[in-house]
């Protein structure tokens, strides 16, 4: 757990405790907002004078918040086949849909009396990183035919943070079975990795590959169809890595049936893994994140990027020594990031993020 959230530009000076501190000062008239950097961490300083009206228009950033490029993207259909897909009364019945969920699990499903179609995508830590987990299954009835399919895309970034050159060696295992009568029905695995420049949350892959600048590091794919039913496929690739890098996995399952009385699942979960992580930490887990700080009429809002970790913001009237309570404003949170908004006070306060 860390008292103070970490200041990505610099790095901690030895001998240097948190009472130490080296203060940069940015005011304002009356008001004055200070941003504490030292070897532990960030501390936000802020006070009010009388002039607050003059005020109101000072933006003070640390540095900005960028888009979150990691989450979940999960869905599921089942459609009867006749036109215009209404057929006695039913037409395309989706399950709940998931739009870059930054949690660490997301499930989907949907049931008639004609097909059933189910993803699910779980993070599996190992270490300082999440690797993702897929489950699925479709079937139709024998009684007319059916289209059944569902899928999920987790994107996930990756710092490494070791202090020389290396080889990462990452890989996938599917195993399945499909008694659909076409190649496109059955199972379908992605495995992709994509250099940071340029690279954007699209969960589209012909338009991520196509359409936008992403760098492909390297990709392997896995089939399963009623040609190698029941088959068990798996395969590594090496994705070199310098000190300091930042990369993206996009792994995705997919799982269609169009026939009458057929199935498609996966026997065990399709797994993503990685046999040498050492050094490896997930985006979604780094603690250097940015806070950017800005005043939006008679509050100091505090912002900072999207994590899966707990972050508990406190107040304190003095920077050490004294007692650091929870701030129990509500927090808005969404896939861009984090806002607290806290009342300016006349007295002067401090504040910190305590990261866990």
């Amino acid at each position: 757990m860390r008292d103070f959230l970490p200041n990505p530009t610099r790095q901690p000076t030895p001998g240097v405790r948190r009472a130490e501190c080296q203060a940069l000062v940015a005011g304002v008239a009356a008001l004055h907002v200070r941003i504490m950097k030292c070897g532990a961490g960030t501390l936000i300083r802020s006070r009010i004078g009388v002039r607050m009206a003059a005020l109101l228009s000072l933006v003070l950033t640390v540095q900005g918040q960028a888009a979150t490029k990691w989450g979940i993207t999960a869905g599921c259909t089942i459609r009867p086949t006749c036109w215009p897909y209404y057929c006695n009364g039913v037409g395309i019945l989706s399950g709940p849909g998931f739009s870059q969920d930054l949690g660490t699990n997301v499930a989907t499903t949907v049931s008639a009396d004609f097909a059933t179609a189910a993803v699910t995508a779980e993070m599996k830590l190992a270490g300082e990183a999440f690797f993702p987990e897929f489950k699925g299954t479709n079937s139709t009835a024998n009684t007319g035919l059916y289209w059944a399919s569902a899928d999920a895309t987790v994107i996930e970034g990756y710092r490494y943070h070791g202090l020389t050159n290396k080889t990462l060696i990452f890989g996938g295992i599917l195993s399945g079975i499909s008694s659909g009568p076409r190649t496109q029905d059955g199972l379908q695995a992605q495995l992709y990795f994509f250099r940071s420049t340029n690279f954007v949350y699209i969960t589209h892959l012909p338009t991520l590959l196509y359409e936008t600048g992403a760098q492909v590091i390297t990709n392997r794919s896995f089939n399963v169809a009623y040609t190698n039913n029941g088959v068990s496929l798996s395969n590594v690739v090496a994705v070199p890595v310098a000190p300091g890098e930042t990369f993206y996995l996009y792994a995705s399952l997919s799982l269609s049936v169009f026939a009458q009385g057929a199935q498609c699942q996966s026997i065990v979960p399709y797994q993503v893994f990685c046999l040498n992580p050492e050094g490896l930490e997930s985006e979604s887990l780094r603690t250097d994140f940015p806070i950017s700080v800005q005043t939006s009429g008679s509050d100091l809002r505090m912002a900072w990027q999207a994590t899966r970790r707990a972050c508990v913001p406190e107040s304190s009237f003095t920077p050490t020594g004294g007692t650091w309570e929870p701030v129990t404003n509500a927090i808005a949170a969404n896939k861009d990031g984090n806002v607290l908004a806290v009342p300016i006070s006349s007295n002067e306060q401090f504040f910190r993020l305590r990261i866990q």
